[in-house]
């Protein structure tokens, strides 16, 4: 019997590509690649354009952000997106479609939204007033894309508070939203839905 050592070479059996995954990690999860992380901005603009269909308003003054009769929940919600999660950015046009996808997904069961964003200490974050029919539902599906620390995406129901009516807390939320520049005069995303 002949041994002879055949000579293996490793660079040939496993590469490690980075740049085009067939298949994600997990399952489950969300799929890791740098490839996976440029913006479409025709996508973004679909959305847009979809949400609008759908009675959403972009862009638009904060006249139009009347609360409708009869709502009496809403709920604030700041988003901010954790930076140790593996899909981190602080790319406008990347967060701006995360959070279009989800608005949309629920769309149906939102009946008032004003949606802005911000750059507090230069990182970049959203703040929602909303009323939907479950809003666990927008901060879990938020969480998974966001984090889930108790700073990515923090939930807080809007009561009224110190001698204020709701109506007074929820002017005063929405006067919280003017302090930066580009939200002065307009919201990112709206809409309400007249009951």
């Amino acid at each position: 019997m002949n041994n002879v050592e055949k000579h293996i070479e490793m660079d040939k059996i496993l590469t490690l590509n980075f740049e085009k995954p067939t298949i994600p990690l997990v399952d489950s999860g969300l799929k890791f690649g740098l490839s996976d992380m440029k913006y479409n901005p025709s996508n973004s603009l679909k959305q847009i354009n979809w949400l609008e269909v759908k009675g959403f308003n972009y862009m638009k003054s904060y006249d139009i952000s009347t609360f409708p009769a009869g709502l009496k929940k809403y709920h604030t919600i700041t988003i901010n997106m954790d930076p140790s999660n593996i899909k981190y950015t602080n790319d406008l046009e990347m967060q701006k479609s995360l959070i279009l996808s989800t608005i949309d997904t629920y769309s149906h069961k939102i009946k008032y939204l004003a949606l802005i964003y911000e750059y507090g200490r230069s990182k970049l974050h959203w703040h929602m007033l909303i009323s939907i029919v479950s809003v666990k539902e927008v901060e879990k599906s938020l969480q998974e894309i966001f984090g889930k620390t108790k700073y990515s995406v923090r939930v807080k129901k809007v009561e009224p508070n110190n001698k204020e009516t709701l109506l007074q807390n929820l002017h005063r939320i929405l006067n919280y939203f003017k302090k930066e520049d580009h939200n002065k005069s307009q919201l990112f995303l709206s809409k309400t839905k007249v009951l």
